[in-house]
């Protein structure tokens, strides 16, 4: 199995997790943590996906940061809303590095429509 089919089986696992949390009626304060933590996995696995599918297409040898990398899908129209996925860097920055509880409230209401985004991207990508 290549690296690239590999990290497409593991970002589309980690999104059908994501999902999952979303369609549960989360309520604890942990449960939202965990749905949160996903988010973390499903960013930084989509942004590394683009990575390795811009390089392996021969579009891009010249990603090195998640901007970088959504700019390239923007282009190549695997993504259709560049400014939701720099939302998206944004609150997993937040989350990430400087956690606060009403962040993370906000950030948890994000995620229906992130893990929308990242599911539009994960079919594109597969193509």
């Amino acid at each position: 199995m290549t690296t690239e089919i590999i990290l497409l089986k593991n970002f589309e696992q980690a999104l059908a997790k994501l999902k999952d949390g979303v369609d549960k009626n989360l309520k604890s304060d942990i449960e939202k943590s965990g749905l949160i933590k996903y988010f973390e996995f499903c960013f930084e696995l989509s942004w590394k996906a683009i990575q390795k599918i811009a390089r392996t297409k021969g579009i891009s040898d010249e990603i090195a940061s998640p901007k970088s990398a959504f700019r390239i899908a923007f282009s190549q129209g695997w993504i259709q809303d560049e400014v939701k996925w720099i939302s998206m860097l944004n609150d997993r920055n937040i989350m990430s590095h400087t956690y606060n509880f009403l962040d993370a409230e906000k950030v948890f209401l994000k995620i229906p429509d992130y893990s929308l985004e990242m599911e539009k991207l994960l079919i594109k990508l597969k193509m």
